[in-house]
């Protein structure tokens, strides 16, 4: 099946991606979203996303309008298990989402030949309920600046969890969103650097 090769072209480039910049990463979940979408008809969008490790991460991309409750069907295929940086193994995923029951039941079968996986590493229907759609308001340059930014704050110490209580924090007391937080920080992050002070004498 041709698209099925197009998708499996995709997802290894996706694979690849995932050591590379987040516009490395964009593109390659943009390529696999438009593929998906030739591939499947009633095809409603994707998230990519780590398990097992930690930091984690997810990037969502459905279509306009797109709500949780025209999920119908779902396909999770395994891409990579990478090592995190504490040394436990992280596995990434993609789910791709449609509206139409059955519509990735043929096209499981062919990615698990195509990604040479057992047919059992591939799931269909078992993501029905998307977690990651609380983001799909997002777009996913702005779901790649949060985790930037969530990346800046890990980076200075924090564990997941307190950097995403420090970046919701910070938008609340700015009063602005949390991409609009991220960006703020990120700003701060790769603007010109603060005069320091000098000690008092």
């Amino acid at each position: 099946m041709e698209i099925s090769a197009a998708l499996a072209a995709d997802l290894a480039l996706l694979s690849d991606a995932l050591d590379l910049p987040g516009d490395a990463i964009t593109e390659a979940v943009r390529q696999l979203a438009a593929d998906a979408g030739l591939a499947v008809r009633s095809y409603l969008g994707l998230s990519v996303f780590t398990a097992g490790g930690q930091p984690s991460f997810s990037f969502v991309l459905m279509a306009d309008g797109a709500e949780q409750a025209d999920v119908r069907a779902s396909l999770m295929i395994p891409l990579s298990r990478l090592p995190g940086p504490d040394g436990s193994a992280v596995d990434v995923s993609v789910v791709l989402f449609a509206a139409k029951q059955g519509a990735f039941v043929d096209m499981a079968a062919d990615m698990a030949w195509i990604l040479g996986c057992e047919l059992d590493d591939i799931a269909v229907d078992r993501h029905l309920v998307a977690d990651a759609m609380a983001n799909a308001g997002l777009s996913l340059g702005e779901r790649s600046m949060i985790n930037q930014a969530l990346g800046v704050l890990l980076s200075r110490g924090m564990t997941p969890a307190q950097a995403g209580v420090e970046l919701d924090a910070h938008a609340a007391g700015a009063g602005m969103s949390r991409h609009a937080a991220a960006v703020h920080l990120l700003d701060g992050v790769t603007g010109p650097a603060a005069p320091t002070e000098r000690p008092h004498s």
